[in-house]
């Protein structure tokens, strides 16, 4: 039962996490203080969230995500203003969880 309440806190702080950003891209200018809030988000993401049996699909979609998101911006900020903001805030919130999670599995290789 306990796993499952870690589980369930670590999906919502995701849906959280990927709300605020849209939000506050939507709505308003990301300045430190709102980037930190959406980076830690994405730290306890990253911390709670992802199991090691899922860390390589994670990490490879958050690149892929991150890679394409040069592009998207270019292409969505012609239809729409505010979506290189939304896309950047949702990067600040995936790029911290990428990195705990990367860092666990560097550790993962190496213990042994």
């Amino acid at each position: 039962m306990e796993g499952k309440k870690w589980s369930k806190l670590g999906s919502l702080t995701f849906i959280a996490g990927v709300a605020v950003a849209i939000l506050v891209g939507l709505t308003a200018t990301t300045d430190s203080t709102i980037a930190w809030i959406i980076g830690l988000l994405g730290l306890i993401v990253g911390l709670i969230n992802i199991r090691a049996k899922e860390a390589q699909l994670f990490l490879i979609s958050t690149i892929a995500f991150i890679v394409a998101v040069n592009s998207l911006s270019s292409v969505l900020s012609v239809l729409f203003g505010r979506a290189n903001d939304i896309l950047q805030n949702i990067v600040i919130f995936v790029a911290p969880a990428a990195g705990v999670v990367s860092l666990k599995e560097i550790y993962n290789l190496i213990k042994d």
